[in-house]
């Protein structure tokens, strides 16, 4: 008897813990404000290779400019 009363009493938290996470799973997280820069593709040229970008603004408002710098690096770094 004292056997069946510990696993009810270990069952009963289990299912108390499970439902006292259900509100978190209802949640959803509002989308973080950011400015994502992708790799799309690297294909060879005739001078090295071309690499294109895809920008996905995310900010919540448009950009009026744009600046881009670019490093290149070679073996030697």
């Amino acid at each position: 008897m004292t056997s069946l009363m510990t696993s009810l009493r270990l069952l009963t938290s289990m299912l108390a813990m499970s439902l006292a996470m259900v509100p978190a799973w209802a949640q959803e997280s509002a989308p973080v404000p950011a400015l994502t820069l992708e790799l799309n593709g690297a294909q060879p040229s005739d001078k090295g290779c071309r690499l294109t970008f895809v920008v996905n603004n995310n900010l919540g408002a448009d950009l009026s400019k744009a600046a881009f710098e670019i490093a290149l690096f070679n073996e030697a770094g």
